[in-house]
């Protein structure tokens, strides 16, 4: 051999030997500062804020250990005292693009102790966090538990579950008590910033929640039960594949907000409100009777058979269909924007095929002015075919018209779409200079009603008295008779 051979092959040998040595080393490097550094970058892009790590301890066959972890932002404060999990080092880079289909592939354990989310602002945290997820031949378990406190209230929480893809079996087990949701805002937002306060606007400062299901083949009873300050519910839902039903009736007590309202009452706002705030708890009730839900959320596939909202006593501001009523019915003390008080009927309604239909729904707005509404609104295409119903005690009020039945309905048709209601106002205005000529001219009245029903072609629905700021106890639909009976036969 050659001189020039041997040079040339020691080198190669060299150099082979260096890659190898710095190979073998590379976990020892990515623990070092260097590496720390690396990470941190890493985990700070990808959840937006500042992180640290204490100590790395990586190995090429695991367990990879990372010691006093730690994410800050403005409004959160995550301190972990460390995080174990036990797989190839190789297979650390390849954890960002890991999936709910291939966490499977890991057959790995992964341990956080002591983990604590502490938020300030509010002197609310989340401490003693420990958890522990073991993934095995296709079977993965989780354990967690924790305990919760803020300046009013302390509480915990638990959670067990398991998947198995062979049998196609899961099963989730959450309880938790004073669960402080500015926390879980917080946390919710590092992975979506866009949602702002997404926890606490709807379910208020504390939440009580269990959640237990057991599935097989993606079907199987869901039960859910919430008490936090806005809302209390018990759901007993059976999933079918992509579809949810009710076990029982749904019921629940809301202390509604105006978000909250935003979230659950837009398709089944009659007059549309905006700003609403409960003055007294409102009540949802909602038949099992072919409810669908479907998952995930599609509003042309959503059935509900029955169900009923009672606001009962609200806070609100005037909307477009309110404001209509202040120029139609020249009331000077109201302004829009201004907020009033309402009082309400309880108002059935039912969603099939898109359409939403709701049952002749009574307001009184600020202790005062008595009307009413009904009618469909499309969910395709957001159109409105209501009506809103002037009743004898408001038109006897704003113009003193005399001689009205007492059951006296003025109809009148609310179109367009529910961004933008339209009233035909010269329209109403001719029916009640109609009937004002009526009540001044003796002998009209009745000509004057005659005209109006052809008109209106159809008489307005039957009203559910007594009505509830009349004091004369509350209105109950008779045990042996459909609530939406009459409304059906004033459809037809």
């Amino acid at each position: 051999m050659s001189r020039n051979k041997k040079i040339a092959l020691i080198s190669s040998s060299v150099v082979l030997l260096l890659l190898i040595i710095c190979t073998l080393l590379l976990p020892t490097f990515y623990s070092s500062n260097y590496g720390r550094v690396f990470f941190e970058k890493k985990l700070s892009k990808k959840l937006n804020v500042y992180s640290t790590i204490e100590h790395l301890s990586l190995s090429w066959f695991g367990p990879q250990i990372a010691e006093d972890i730690q994410f800050r932002n403005h409004d959160l404060s995550i301190n972990v005292k460390s995080v174990t999990i036990d797989i190839p080092f190789w297979k650390i880079f390849k954890l960002d693009h890991i999936t709910q289909k291939t966490i499977f592939n890991l057959d790995t354990t992964f341990k956080l102790k002591d983990g604590m989310f502490v938020l300030p602002s509010r002197s609310a945290k989340i401490a003693d966090c420990n958890a522990e997820l073991k993934i095995e031949n296709n079977q993965a378990f989780l354990t967690a538990r924790g305990i919760t406190s803020d300046v009013k209230r302390k509480g915990s929480f638990s959670l067990r579950g398991n998947k198995d893809k062979n049998l196609h079996t899961s099963s989730i087990n959450f309880k938790s008590e004073n669960i402080p949701t500015y926390v879980l805002d917080a946390v919710f937002a590092l992975r979506y910033p866009e949602k702002k306060a997404f926890f606490s606007k709807f379910l208020g400062e504390h939440v009580d929640l269990n959640y237990n299901t057991s599935q097989r083949n993606r079907s199987g009873p869901i039960d859910i039960e919430v008490d936090s300050t806005y809302c209390f519910s018990k759901m007993y839902f059976q999933r079918e594949k992509d579809t949810l039903h009710l076990n029982r009736d749904l019921k629940a007590t809301l202390h509604i907000s105006e978000d909250l309202s935003t979230l659950l009452l837009q398709n089944i706002n009659p007059l549309f409100l905006t700003g609403i705030s409960s003055i007294d708890p409102c009540q949802i009730f909602i038949s099992r009777k072919n409810f669908r839900y479907p998952l995930p959320f599609d509003k042309n596939k959503l059935n509900i058979s029955f169900g009923t909202v009672d606001m009962k006593q609200i806070a609100a501001n005037l909307g477009d269909s309110l404001n209509f009523l202040i120029t139609i019915l020249k009331l000077p003390q109201f302004h829009r924007g201004d907020d009033v008080s309402m009082w309400f009927t309880p108002m059935n309604f039912k969603i099939e095929n898109n359409i939403v239909t709701t049952d002749r729904m009574d307001v009184l707005i600020d202790h005062d002015i008595h009307v009413c509404t009904w009618g469909q609104i499309n969910l395709a295409n957001n159109k409105v075919d209501m009506v809103l119903g002037l009743t004898a005690d408001a038109l006897k009020k704003a113009f003193h018209i005399k001689n009205l039945p007492d059951d006296f309905v003025l109809q009148i048709p609310m179109k367009g779409k529910t961004n933008k209601i339209k009233f035909d106002v010269k329209k109403a205005a001719a029916q009640i200079a109609l009937l004002m000529a009526g009540s001044t001219t003796k002998g009209w009245m009745g000509d004057v009603l005659g005209t109006l029903g052809q008109i209106h072609a159809k008489k307005a629905p039957p009203p559910k008295r007594p009505f509830p700021w009349e004091g004369k106890g509350v209105y109950k639909p008779s045990p042996d008779k459909n609530p939406f009976d009459d409304f059906y036969q004033f459809l037809d």
